[in-house]
């Protein structure tokens, strides 16, 4: 029996180990979504075989027998007439096989990192060099706004400095239009 709650897969990867049902009941899993298939497809054999690298399960591979009707190939036996030396070499076949496919699929993961770690790669760039933009421009604003601080350093002194002189010429004419009115 497989195990209470679970699905056909989730039996695979636990034991790591294969399952062939030779016939399967209406209503014999648990898990609805297996039984909503076997009743649209009219399932009646399934065999699941785990793909293990290293006591790991890293893929599960299935077959199932499916009404005629829905058979590309109507000629192929049916998966319930698999004998046991058959299985045994299917079986022994994906041992050989998954040790490649495992390692084409390590090599799709490398190349999906590598891809992703190109393209963080290019934002880092493109983040530093719009950062190396934002700090000229922020030297150049504070070149700016030093020069219009000076200037207007340089105005207030021109500005106080003219008070004082207009200030100096005031009280010299004060005294020189007094003079002048008093003849």
């Amino acid at each position: 029996s497989i195990g209470s709650g679970k699905g056909f897969h989730e039996n695979v990867v636990l034991r790591k180990k294969a399952i062939y049902l030779k016939r399967i009941l209406a209503s014999s899993s648990t898990v609805p979504e297996e039984d909503e298939n076997r009743q649209l497809f009219g399932l009646n054999a399934f065999y699941a075989l785990p793909l293990v690298i290293k006591d790991n399960v890293f893929a599960v591979m299935t077959m199932r027998d499916i009404k005629p009707e829905y058979r590309t190939n109507p000629e192929l036996s049916p998966i319930k007439d698999l004998t046991k030396p058959q299985r045994k070499q299917i079986e022994e076949l994906l041992g050989l096989v998954s040790a490649s496919l495992y390692l084409t699929l390590q090599d799709v993961k490398l190349a999906y990192k590598d891809q992703k770690l190109n393209k963080e790669e290019k934002n880092r760039k493109l983040i530093e060099s719009d950062l190396q933009d934002l700090e000229t421009r922020q030297k150049a604003l504070q070149k700016e706004l030093q020069e219009a601080g000076n200037q207007l350093i340089q105005a207030e002194k021109l500005s106080g400095l003219g008070a004082m002189v207009s200030g100096i010429a005031h009280d010299i004419n004060n005294p020189l239009n007094f003079i002048e009115t008093a003849r």
